[in-house]
């Protein structure tokens, strides 16, 4: 053999013993994370593992979540408004407006406080109960709330209430689809006294779902009295209006029904 003969011998015996190294390691791979498997060392990623059902990114919106993403697009600063002497001024965000008639809340109040849990001393049968509501957005600032939207209960007690699941993604797939925005939320407590309708833990988390969700709803409180207080995650970012001789208000966000009125 010549020379070159050789050399090419030597190149071809090196490739096939890379070769054969490599597959060699790739075996070792793929049995070791075979017997992980096995063993249960590997988890899924990015699944929960308490989570039995994975919803759809519909499922999500629609319950007032976002969809999980990997990566977060950075927040977008909007520029700050300039004044004549060149230094930056923050810019103010107006506030949402809620508009309402005294006979919207009304029916409201019937809905989550029927006349017979109305009677102060024990509970009396009292059970907490809950509605959307909707309407119609006049402009990016403006919305009135128009009309509520009932729901199923799965549980019910003096302290809480729990909105049957099936009922809950109906009511607010039936709001995407006709086009009509999700504005509100209300329910009772079974206490007296404007400091009985105070949002508890759960409401404001349940609050925080919807915002997180991107919606900008509200919720509302009413006492067994008549009390009803507005809440959300930041109080300035909504102002609320009631027209209606039958419903006053008390304080920035807190109003008081007229109990004395026939149509209660």
């Amino acid at each position: 053999m010549s020379v070159i003969d050789n050399i090419l011998l030597c190149i071809l015996l090196v490739l096939l013993v890379r070769l054969l190294v490599v597959l060699r390691r790739r075996r070792m791979e793929l049995s070791d994370v075979s017997a992980a498997t096995r063993t249960g060392d590997l988890q899924p990623i990015g699944l929960d593992v308490r989570v039995t059902v994975t919803p759809s990114d519909e499922m999500l919106r629609l319950l007032g979540e976002k969809p999980p993403v990997e990566e977060c697009e950075p927040a977008r600063v909007k520029p700050a408004d300039v004044a004549g002497d060149g230094n930056p001024q923050p810019r103010t965000v107006q506030p949402a407006r809620f508009l309402m008639d005294s006979l919207m809340l009304a029916r409201s109040f019937r809905h989550v406080c029927p006349r017979q849990m109305r009677t102060r001393g024990q509970v009396n049968g009292f059970k907490e109960r809950f509605h959307y509501a909707t309407g119609l957005k006049l402009d990016e600032h403006t919305y009135v709330v128009t009309d509520i939207v009932p729901v199923r209960y799965s549980k019910q007690s003096p302290g809480g209430v729990l909105v049957d699941d099936g009922s809950n993604i109906s009511a607010l797939a039936n709001l995407d689809r006709i086009g009509l925005p999700l504005l509100a939320h209300f329910h009772s407590h079974p206490g007296f006294g404007r400091g009985a309708n105070r949002p508890s833990a759960v409401d404001r988390a349940f609050q925080e779902r919807l915002e997180r969700g991107g919606h900008v709803a509200v919720g509302f409180i009413f006492s067994r009295d008549g009390f009803l207080r507005a809440f959300a995650g930041d109080l300035d970012r909504f102002v609320v209006e009631v027209q209606g001789s039958n419903v006053k208000k008390v304080s920035d966000n807190e109003f008081k029904i007229d109990l004395d009125d026939p149509a209660l």
